[in-house]
């Protein structure tokens, strides 16, 4: 791929197209079980975090909250993902990962570690953990 060639010291550059490569294995993993990362990452988040609220959700993954809505839209749609009003305030949507979508889950897993293996082989793990360790002060900076 030519466009591979291209090499920038521009950070928002380099970090855009490494998230995009990686990205793209990932979702060459999940495609087997139509799933996509992203959807993937969406799913995981929500069962860890207990039932947020899509503005949670958002602000936990630094996503833009229509970005998540129009996401959990499609989870919603597979019966992965639902959403219910908050007994406290009806106002307000709770998300919860369905009986399907903790079997999508449970499916992924070995899909998951299929891509974080091949990303990890590709990488080295001494290099892996370095770019770990990288990312986190990053955003530690940024945040």
């Amino acid at each position: 791929m030519a466009s591979n060639n291209y090499k920038s010291p521009c950070l928002y550059f380099n970090l855009r197209k490494a998230a995009r490569l990686m990205g793209l294995v990932y979702d060459r993993h999940f495609r087997q079980i139509g799933l996509r990362g992203t959807q993937y990452s969406l799913l995981m988040a929500i069962e860890r975090l207990e039932g947020p609220s899509v503005g949670e959700l958002s602000e936990a993954l630094g996503l833009e909250q229509s970005t998540v809505t129009r996401n959990i839209e499609l989870l919603i749609q597979k019966c992965y993902v639902e959403s219910n009003s908050d007994v406290s305030d009806s106002r307000r949507r709770i998300l919860a990962v369905s009986r399907t979508g903790r079997d999508k889950i449970t499916e992924a897993g070995p899909v998951w570690e299929a891509a974080q293996k091949e990303l990890i082989s590709r990488l080295g793990e001494k290099d892996t953990t370095k770019l770990i360790k990288m990312m986190d002060k990053l955003i530690e900076a940024l945040d």
